[in-house]
């Protein structure tokens, strides 16, 4: 409330010099009601009932959130969630409590309403900060919540001044009538009493201020409008949701979400799908498994290093591109420990299927990597007559183990 004075006071200061001399009257009048509003003793004892808790609980945070426990299982990695796809979540949730929020904001006289959807901006404009350099697209999203943040609270203000200015006409209109009666009772000149009292009445200004405060009201909610309503806001929602998007597949970085299944054979409606020649092999190591990689597809070789870890549906992998020189020299490390297969890349709806066919084995594998660990992806059925069952998190079906 004290907060909603301040900003009353000096939009009344900027409206000043545009009045006249009879409406200034009306202005002084507000202003010597709104300083009173100020100076009031509730105002005065906020801070110290602020103050009290606030130090009491100050300490105790600063002190538990300087650090943080996190518990790793050394096979499986972290349980807890990445921030990254936390935020995702969040950024989704409260992108659509705004555009609730923003529904509800029909007209520019609705200040609850307004101040709603404006908190929900703000939430969310809070969650894009700390990403706003890092995701792609984050930045202009600040600057529209900013914007509408504005707007908004340009619509509220107004209203809340409104609604402070017809409890000062009809306060004003009582303190008139009192001044009137006791000219026409007690003074002995009524006259010239009633003069002044009709010139020291603050209506007319006041009046003239209920209608530069409704005209702001509609002008802001006006851009509010074309920048956000009816539709206008749809093309802000998707480009959150890109946002989100972002954030999602960075939480999967480093990580492999899969499924493996064993089949019977290789389906034969495979024989026009890409195929990739893959010769691989593992470095000595029995906690860190690094794998070397050569493939050749359509005249073109690459050499990778690979890193996974853990067992199961979800795995650390961390890989990158080498140099056909250094991969010779890593290579003769994993005598022992290779193995050569054919793959086949099928795109399936929303899902690809690698099947790979172990030239070095009697052996076919299908994978099919996931976005999130309860996603399901339906076997198609071109794969269905071929499987023989899911092998996902059996050791012995691991590429490691199957070099051996």
């Amino acid at each position: 409330a004290a907060r909603d004075v301040e900003v009353h006071a000096a939009w009344l200061t900027a409206r000043y010099p545009s009045l006249t001399a009879r409406q200034r009257v009306g202005a002084r009048w507000l202003q010597q009601r709104l300083a009173a509003k100020v100076d009031s003793p509730e105002n005065g004892e906020v801070l110290p009932a602020v103050s009290e808790p606030f130090e009491r609980v100050f300490e105790p945070l600063r002190d538990s959130l300087s650090h943080y426990t996190l518990r790793v299982n050394v096979d499986s990695g972290p349980d807890e969630p990445r921030f990254a796809a936390v935020l995702a979540a969040l950024l989704r949730r409260h992108a659509d409590a705004l555009r609730a929020r923003l529904d509800s904001v029909s007209g520019p006289s609705e200040a609850d309403q307004a101040h709603r959807a404006r908190i929900a901006g703000k939430r969310l404009r809070y969650l894009l900060e700390p990403v706003a350099r890092i995701a792609d697209g984050a930045a202009p999203l600040l600057e529209r919540l900013t914007w509408l943040q504005d707007a908004l609270g340009e619509v509220n203000d107004a209203n809340l001044l409104a609604r402070q200015l017809n409890a000062a006409l009809e306060d004003s209109a009582a303190e008139q009538a009192r001044a009137m009666r006791i000219c026409v009772l007690e003074a002995e000149d009524e006259s010239a009493a009633l003069r002044r009292v009709r010139g020291r009445d603050p209506r007319p200004g006041l009046l003239a201020l209920a209608r530069l405060v409704r005209r702001d009201a509609e002008v802001a909610f006006g851009r509010v409008r074309a920048g956000w309503l009816d539709g206008n806001g749809d093309g802000f929602f998707a480009d959150v949701e890109t946002v989100a998007a972002q954030l999602d597949e960075h939480s999967r970085a480093g990580r492999e979400i899969e499924r493996r299944y064993l089949l019977s054979g290789v389906p034969p409606q495979v024989g026009g799908a890409p195929v990739v020649e893959i010769e691989q092999g593992y470095l000595p190591g029995r906690r860190l498994v690094e794998r070397l990689r050569h493939s050749r597809s359509n005249g073109q070789e690459r050499w990778v290093r690979n890193v996974k870890g853990g067992a199961g549906l979800t795995r650390l992998e961390l890989e990158e591109d080498t140099t056909r020189e250094l991969f010779d020299r890593l290579w003769p490390l994993t005598e022992g420990r290779r193995l050569t297969k054919r793959r086949y890349t099928v795109v399936d709806g929303a899902y690809t299927w690698e099947i790979d066919e172990f030239t070095n084995l009697d052996l076919v594998l299908a994978e099919v990597e996931l976005p999130t660990e309860d996603a399901v992806a339906g076997m198609p059925a071109w794969l269905v007559e071929h499987l023989v069952r899911e092998v996902t998190g059996e050791p012995e079906f691991s590429n490691a183990r199957l070099a051996r």
